[in-house]
């Protein structure tokens, strides 16, 4: 389908003076009709375009290449984004820690109000799991590596608070993930 499309692309230009003059010849109209057919019938982006919801499954995970977060609303994946890493030697659980907050950014941009974070990195969970504050909860933020990481999701999480969201946390070993 792409070849085609990029053939008549192409061929158009030869049929036309202009870029705004329409096409008459009547083959070429029915080659691009059955080129738009096909491109309803089978192009990848399809169904609603709307989310409907407000619970995620967010995984998130970090290689010594990229980050990379996948949003996912009622088993169907609505958004996902991969970075590469900037090449400063930072620590890959800190990777980990950044593509948690990339994820939850991109999980309030769709307005999510629960979301299931879904990390491999069980020193990241442990991080969230210590630095979020829950309820009874006494001196939360007394010891200096809770600080620390709490310093670095404060951003997110204060919008998650405002928003009344919900963040569950989850480990999932990489031959669980599917």
């Amino acid at each position: 389908m792409v070849e085609a499309s990029s053939f008549y692309q192409k061929r158009g230009q030869s049929w036309t003076s202009s870029w705004d003059e329409p096409i008459l010849d009547e083959q070429a109209q029915e080659h691009i009709r059955e080129i738009a057919a096909l491109l309803k019938m089978h192009y990848p982006a399809h169904g609603r375009w709307d989310v409907g919801g407000t619970t995620a499954t967010l995984w998130v995970d970090a290689s010594a290449l990229a980050l990379d977060v996948v949003l996912e609303v009622n088993g169907a994946i609505i958004e996902d984004a991969a970075w590469l890493r900037s090449d400063d030697g930072q620590h890959i659980n800190m990777a980990e820690l950044d593509t948690v907050i990339e994820g939850l950014n991109l999980g309030l941009s769709w307005q999510m109000k629960d979301v299931e974070l879904m990390t491999e990195s069980l020193t990241v969970h442990r991080w969230l799991n210590d630095s979020l504050p829950r309820a009874g909860a006494g001196n939360l933020f007394a010891a200096a590596g809770r600080l620390v990481v709490y310093k670095v999701i404060r951003g997110p999480y204060r919008i998650l608070k405002q928003k009344h969201s919900l963040l569950y946390l989850h480990v999932v070993l990489s031959t669980e993930r599917r």
